[in-house]
């Protein structure tokens, strides 16, 4: 099982990766945070549930925020331990 720590810091990897439009493709992105594609999915769904517009440009081959989105650090570790206890439950 995936420690919480280093789930949360993937979160915030995928985040970084997200705002300097780096994150490649979806297969890309699982391979370089070492995450399946379910796993990107759900990261990418906590981030919009909570209003960030990710949008994904297949000519440019990454993710994208659309507007400015940032997110406190607090809540988004809040966040992030919300959703994965929810996701130890689910499995």
């Amino acid at each position: 099982m995936e420690s919480r720590f280093i789930a949360l810091e993937r979160l915030f990897w995928l985040h970084e990766l997200i705002q300097q439009e780096q994150t490649g493709t979806p297969e890309e992105c699982v391979d370089r945070l070492q995450i399946c594609i379910y796993q990107l999915h759900k990261m990418i769904g906590l981030l919009t549930d909570h209003g960030a517009e990710i949008r994904y440009n297949p000519q440019r081959r990454t993710f994208s925020y659309y507007g400015l989105f940032q997110i406190p650090v607090a809540r988004l570790i809040q966040l992030h331990l919300a959703n994965h206890e929810s996701g130890e439950r689910d499995h």
